[in-house]
């Protein structure tokens, strides 16, 4: 089963530049140096948070108790996490995104460029092959009985 999760582009990329800029970082594991994205699951969905120290508060009215910001996966059902990782408990780290991987073409200058051109969504795949990263738009939808404003494409998180 693969995961795609779709987050708001410029809070993701402000996430990566808190990383980026952090005189420290949390590390899960000993495999990883550097500043990193952290893809996390739970019973209030996908989340994303940066491995930067130290992190700012969390913003009010965030879902969760979280100690810090993070961007949650729009829309993603929280019941997904029993399918990606069976027998975790209820909160568990999924995935690490190295910023300055891969080197020929890292994650932090496509975040970068994705906002400078004005994209407003980011699509992440994590899989066994790395990340695959899709850049793209919010769809506005006009009439109809679902008109509450910007939508990700209903199939922004998904099981392959």
């Amino acid at each position: 089963m693969t995961l795609a999760l779709t987050f708001d582009l410029p809070s993701v990329a402000q996430l990566a530049e808190h990383a980026d800029t952090a005189a420290a970082h949390w590390l899960p594991s000993d495999s990883f140096t550097g500043p990193v994205l952290l893809l996390s699951g739970g019973s209030i969905g996908f989340w994303l948070t940066s491995n930067g120290l130290p992190h700012p508060p969390a913003p009010t009215g965030q879902p969760g108790r979280l100690d810090r910001p993070a961007v949650f996966a729009d829309p993603c059902p929280p019941d997904l996490l029993p399918h990606i990782a069976p027998g975790c408990g209820r909160e568990v780290l999924v995935e690490v995104f190295p910023l300055y991987e891969p080197t020929d073409r890292p994650l932090l200058t496509q975040l970068r460029a994705g906002v400078a051109a004005g994209h407003t969504a980011v699509t992440l795949r994590p899989g066994s092959n790395g990340l695959d990263i899709t850049l793209g738009r919010r769809r506005h939808r006009t009439g109809g009985a679902d008109t509450a404003g910007p939508r990700m494409s209903r199939l922004s998180c998904w099981p392959i």
